[in-house]
């Protein structure tokens, strides 16, 4: 009689797929410090995030800062 072989269970391949999520923020326009405390904290908020859960609101800005912090969000 032939030896048959139970048939492996298929091997179940997963992909974690991790995003650095930050959340938005709700001040309606206001500034909540001197501006270059609000711009530093607005980059301490958004470095390295890559997807912003509700509003990005970027207000109150000099036109001199540097804001490629945020290239990263979606």
């Amino acid at each position: 009689m032939p030896r048959h072989e139970t048939p492996s269970k298929p091997e179940r391949i997963t992909s974690a797929i991790s995003y650095r999520v930050c959340e938005g923020t709700d001040n309606k326009l206001s500034t909540l410090s001197d501006l270059d405390q609000h711009y530093y904290t607005l980059r301490k908020s958004y470095e390295n995030c890559e997807v912003i859960m509700g509003n990005l609101e970027i207000t109150s800005i000099e036109r001199n800062r540097n804001l490629n912090f945020l290239k990263d969000s979606d």
